[in-house]
């Protein structure tokens, strides 16, 4: 059961960091827009450790990955 819990809080934790970054870049202009598809370490590092992992990386394809 807990384990359950822990992958929904996950799962929550992803959708809403996607969804607010799909807010946010569509609100911008469009210079700015190609300026947030930069992938940011700090950023990845922040939501992989709101997300329970240890921190995160910029990975080869612009994503972000967490350290497991």
């Amino acid at each position: 059961m807990m384990e359950r819990a822990r992958r929904m809080a996950f799962a929550a934790a992803v959708t809403v960091a996607l969804g607010f970054g799909a807010q946010q870049a569509l609100a911008q202009p469009d210079r700015a827009r190609d300026d947030a598809r930069a992938c940011n370490d700090s950023l990845c590092a922040r939501v992989c450790h709101a997300a329970g992992f240890p921190g995160g990386f910029c990975n080869s394809a612009g994503g972000c990955s967490c350290y497991l």
